[in-house]
């Protein structure tokens, strides 16, 4: 399948009307809509490492969820590591696409709502967009219950937790940075899991009774990449997909 087509029916599939305002994602970079795509690595974010893993595995195009190019490049040049970024992928004749808050909507949320099986999954919007999912546990658990199973579910490296007394059933979900969604959420559920959230707001949030379950803007996120994989293979299932696990960081 052409660049140029896979690219259509991805936005025909995660629609740009779905965006904030404020993000920039899509088309990244192509230097030939009209070639042949083939092998795809997908992957949260396009780091130099996921460039280098592609330039060894001989593929022909990279989608993630973060964007590759969020603000304006001021040069392009080495100086920089997102200008960095884009001649690597120029260097090595590599595409890019990414598809960031639209991929929330569409199923960033419900690819962790699978991974924590929770039942009865309804949408919630955020900025008027349907991003937050929230959804009821098979049973009711603590709130340390609930955060063990959170780690155990995402295989995450920690998840922050208000030591507070409460039994949870009813979930809400934003991946990735959500500590705004903490009043809507609070309406809806009786508790949040997000990736990332200030700490006074999680901490104003747990003395008002309501729980912030604070899982890694990664760990959150990272599962949609399996849905993305499925999304491009429904396209065409003969272009090869593979995922890249782009976390860099670690606890001690």
């Amino acid at each position: 399948m052409k660049y140029s087509q896979l690219y259509s029916e991805l936005e025909r599939i995660i629609p740009r009307g779905l965006s904030c305002d404020w993000d920039n994602d899509g088309d990244m970079l192509c230097l030939d809509g009209e070639r042949d795509i083939k092998k795809v690595l997908v992957t949260l974010d396009i780091t130099l490492s996921a460039i280098e893993y592609a330039k060894k595995g001989g593929y022909d195009l990279i989608v993630s969820h973060h964007p590759l190019i969020f603000k304006p490049l001021r040069a392009l040049n080495e100086n920089g590591i997102s200008a960095r970024r884009v001649c690597e992928l120029i260097k090595s004749d590599i595409c890019a696409m990414s598809f960031h808050t639209r991929l929330d909507a569409v199923c960033v949320n419900d690819a962790l709502a699978q991974r924590l099986k929770l039942e009865e999954v309804e949408e919630f919007s955020i900025e008027g967009i349907p991003m937050g999912r929230v959804g009821v546990l098979s049973q009711e658990m603590t709130v340390e219950d609930l955060a063990s199973y959170i780690k155990e579910k995402l295989g995450a490296a920690f998840v922050e937790y208000p030591r507070i007394e409460k039994n949870i059933r009813k979930v809400a979900l934003l991946g990735g940075s959500g500590g705004d969604a903490i009043a809507q959420a609070s309406r809806i559920a009786d508790c949040l899991v997000t990736g990332e959230c200030g700490f006074n707001k999680a901490q104003d949030s747990a003395e008002a009774g309501f729980p912030v379950f604070v899982a890694g803007h990664y760990y959150t996120e990272d599962p949609v990449c399996e849905k993305i994989v499925k999304i491009i293979n429904e396209v065409d299932e003969e272009i090869k997909c593979d995922i890249f696990h782009s976390n860099i960081f670690g606890v001690k």
